[in-house]
């Protein structure tokens, strides 16, 4: 996702590029520039159909074994910027084709200024979940890279053509103007703006030598407004592979990263990303803004519930085992809950998938336990394989659903189990009763179950 949105950033970088390129008795070249510029100071695109098609074939060794891939991408987004305050909004939907696979997707990308942070909330709907990133910018930069008055017209282009019959977009009268940006132009942009228009200290050397973006410009001719946009980007295999050697370099020699047990050390993920090699051989972008507006709208906001669902998350990551003394979280990466112990528990060194505890004399130990959708069928193989196939469970409602209870008298205590189905995982349950504490299986499940819940933002803060 990180390379994604360095890509995205590239591909808004020369969008803005090639608008500041636009500058029209019989029209010329210089005097529509002159125009374009004059209508467009000031003002920065409001909101304007988005439609990206590329294509990729990439080889990869990995540990010494060569390999290739094609890939194929489609997006059609509608997408809302404003500048006071600093904030864009886009939706649409994905094609990818890749290994023989299609993958169609819906998206959402939220992007707002909070202080001296740029916040990024995206959706994807490959994986039906939202992710929060942020980054570091400074807004007077970042103002100035989307002004075009910064940028004299002479230093823009290396050609510009004008087509001498005008075309009708969308029912307005439109010049044609074709403009070529170059590597050197965007070279030239890049010394002006500044290294944060990159947001990131190993991108701030990037070139763009090599790098060619023939666009056409459909411009009003009454407003000399661009009201279409079209771009070719070529040469960008350089750049993208540039861009995959820095961040893996920058995986790689991250001192605040985790290793690949999630500890502290790296130097297994080093290893393994010095045998990555991955190389792009041919790539061919192609991009569309159309229905372009500059007219100031308003720019949708990230709706509470996303932000609160996020913020779940992070605290969810940040918590430990307990919340307090009787509060446990048991949590795995499928699902979460809360399970609530009685004060005359005590905890026998828990972990974040397990629960266990034993009762202050020794009459019962419990136990709680998550089950991915993946082990559960050895579990209910092996209840069965305990208790007998003519054993039939009995059901008991718990807050959070249906429970199935197994209950046998055994030589000297009781056992139980109890299976609970979750979203996306099953809680299992298990008690051992050596002074009778429960009389029989729906007693002991309904007490057990008892204090097990939802776990909420709330209970984290």
């Amino acid at each position: 996702m990180k390379k994604f949105k360095r890509s995205v950033c590239v591909s808004a970088l020369l969008t803005v590029f090639c608008l500041s390129i636009s500058g029209c008795g019989k029209m010329t070249i210089e005097k529509l520039m002159t125009n374009m510029d004059e209508a467009m100071a000031g003002k920065a695109i409001a909101y304007s159909e988005v439609g990206m098609d590329m294509t990729a074939s990439m080889g990869m060794s990995v540990m010494g074994m060569d390999m290739s891939m094609d890939m194929v991408m489609n997006m059609d987004m509608d997408m809302w910027t404003s500048e006071d305050p600093i904030k864009s909004y886009m939706e649409g939907t994905m094609h990818m084709e890749v290994l023989e696979q299609e993958i169609d997707s819906d998206m959402e990308i939220y992007m707002e200024e909070n202080g001296d942070v740029l916040s990024t909330y995206t959706y994807s709907g490959m994986d039906d979940s939202w992710s929060y990133s942020e980054e570091e910018f400074d807004r007077e930069e970042y103002l100035a890279m989307n002004d075009v008055s910064h940028f004299p017209m002479e230093d823009r282009f290396s050609d510009a053509v004008l087509d001498e019959e005008t075309v009708e977009i969308n029912g307005r009268e439109a010049y044609v103007l074709h403009i070529t940006c170059t590597g050197d132009d965007m070279n030239s942009l890049m010394d002006k703006v500044g290294g944060s228009v990159m947001n990131s200290s190993e991108y701030s050397d990037l070139s763009f030598d090599g790098l060619s973006v023939p666009a056409v410009y459909y411009v009003d001719t009454e407003t000399f407004l661009p009201i279409q946009i079209e771009l070719d980007m070529e040469g960008m295999d350089t750049l993208i592979n540039d861009m995959l050697e820095k961040e893996l370099g920058s995986l790689g020699s991250d001192s605040g990263s985790k290793g690949l047990r999630g500890d502290d050390d790296t130097s297994s993920l080093t290893s393994s990303l010095d045998d990555v090699d991955v190389n792009i051989t041919e790539i061919t972008f192609h991009m569309t803004l159309s229905n372009i507006s500059f007219d100031p709208q308003d720019v949708p906001s990230v709706p509470e519930d996303v932000k609160e669902s996020l913020s779940f998350d992070n605290a969810l990551e940040d918590v430990g085992v307990s919340i307090n003394d009787s509060t446990y979280v048991l949590k795995n990466d499928d699902c979460a809950i809360k399970v609530v112990i009685p004060d005359d528990y005590t905890d026998m060194d828990s972990g974040e998938d397990t629960l266990s505890f034993y009762k202050g004399d020794y009459s019962a130990f419990i136990e709680y336990m998550l089950v991915t959708d993946d082990e559960i069928e050895y579990f209910e193989e092996d209840l069965k394989d305990y208790y007998g196939d003519s054993y039939e469970a009995e059901n008991v409602q718990a807050d959070l659903g249906t429970a199935s209870v197994y209950w046998i008298e055994e030589d000297g205590y009781n056992l139980i189990c109890i299976l609970l189905p979750l979203d996306n995982c099953t809680l299992f349950s298990s008690a051992m009763d050596f002074e009778g504490c429960w009389s029989n299986g729906k007693e002991a499940a309904t007490d057990l179950l008892s204090g097990v819940g939802e776990l909420t933002y709330k209970d984290l803060q």
